[in-house]
């Protein structure tokens, strides 16, 4: 997961390894706090998906937003990537308090599990800084020009 670069491939991986809260969630029992996840997830991977796929276009271009999109995608993306003071990690947080609070026990599987949340923020890091880099590194090149 360290070694992709590619956003879309990304998102997929990230996916399949956030699963893993979902799982925590039905486990611990408390189906508020499941749902809660579960919702922040959603809507976050549903308005970043359309950001990817174009379908925000129309509303970019009727509100002259253009650079604001681009602000909205990172927080998207820091969103999925459970940064401290986003609502995703604030629900992360929650799901873990509640299975330690059931499972005193399980504490092999609840290293495994955020040992793949920081592997998911630190891929997120890595290309965020691709991005970034590239942005800056294509913009000095037209200023050459």
């Amino acid at each position: 997961m360290l070694t992709v670069l590619d956003l879309r491939y990304l998102i997929v991986v990230s996916s399949m390894a956030n699963n893993s809260f979902l799982l925590l969630g039905v486990m611990s029992g408390n189906l508020f706090r499941f749902s809660l996840f579960f919702t922040l997830y959603f809507f976050t991977m549903l308005f970043l998906l359309a950001t990817l796929k174009g379908l925000l276009k129309p509303l970019i271009y009727t509100f002259n937003i253009k650079y604001g999109i681009t602000l909205f995608l990172v927080i998207m993306l820091l969103n999925i990537a459970a940064f401290p003071p986003l609502p995703i990690f604030l629900a992360k947080f929650l799901i873990l308090y509640d299975f330690l609070s059931i499972n005193s026990l399980s504490y092999p599987f609840l290293v495994i599990v955020v040992l793949a949340n920081v592997t998911i923020m630190a891929s997120y890091c890595q290309l965020f800084i691709k991005f970034v880099t590239q942005v800056y590194s294509n913009s000095s090149l037209h200023l050459l020009h």
